[in-house]
């Protein structure tokens, strides 16, 4: 997985241990929640060995001794960065510095590889479910699905109509969902899945399936 990258450089003016000029600036950083953020922290006059950040939305460790920390946010929201200098065997606040953690972007809901389309029946026979792919980042996998509605609709009238707990089908409606035939149309509905970072399941994209004649 490619890590996303943060850099933070640090310069302003305020004095130091040893009455030295420290200047401090600092951007605005944007993280995602659940992804391995690469945090890079600068402070003038202050070795990167001497610095210990902390955060209150996630954690963050120390990647190695050029000054880069990996960055895990819990939560969609803000939080904030604490940048101390350990020097002289004392830890000294230097800085405290917000941060947005972002909402992901809209992740799809597939099912055969489809949000929408036509497969054969034998294709459809074949599926286990519906997924939420990782989408928009340089990494493999998939939410998890919590939930969603199945309509099968034929002639233009709804046949069927089940609720579904979990990605994959529950075994009595893969049982149910025997009846469709070719021609038939697979409505999926009010999919919810659990994304990083987010308290309540997020309903993601219906999916509307076509069977083959």
């Amino acid at each position: 997985m490619k890590t996303l990258i943060l850099t933070i450089l640090v310069f302003s003016f305020s004095f130091g241990l040893q009455g030295q000029n420290v200047a401090i600036e600092l951007n605005l950083p944007i993280a995602w929640p659940g992804l391995d953020n690469t945090l890079t922290i600068v402070v003038e006059g202050i070795a990167c060995k001497h610095l210990y950040v902390n955060t209150d939305n996630g954690s963050i460790k120390r990647r190695d001794t050029d000054c880069r920390f990996n960055y895990i946010p819990k939560k969609v929201g803000e939080g904030y960065f604490f940048i101390y200098n350990t020097m002289h065997n004392d830890t000294v606040l230097i800085e405290k510095r917000r941060i947005v953690v972002r909402r992901w972007p809209d992740q799809p809901a597939e099912f055969a590889g489809k949000i929408s389309g036509i497969i054969s029946l034998s294709e459809f026979r074949a599926q286990s479910g519906v997924l939420a792919r990782i989408s928009g980042f340089d990494m493999a996998g998939n939410h998890e699905v919590t939930s969603y509605e199945i309509k099968v609709i034929r002639n233009g009238e709804v046949i069927l109509t089940l609720n579904n707990t979990g990605g994959r089908f529950e075994p009595d409606n893969s049982r149910k969902l025997g009846i469709v035939q070719g021609s038939d149309e697979i409505l999926f509905e009010n999919i919810m899945a659990k994304l990083p970072g987010e308290e309540t399941p997020r309903k993601l994209n219906d999916i509307r399936i076509k069977i083959q004649i």
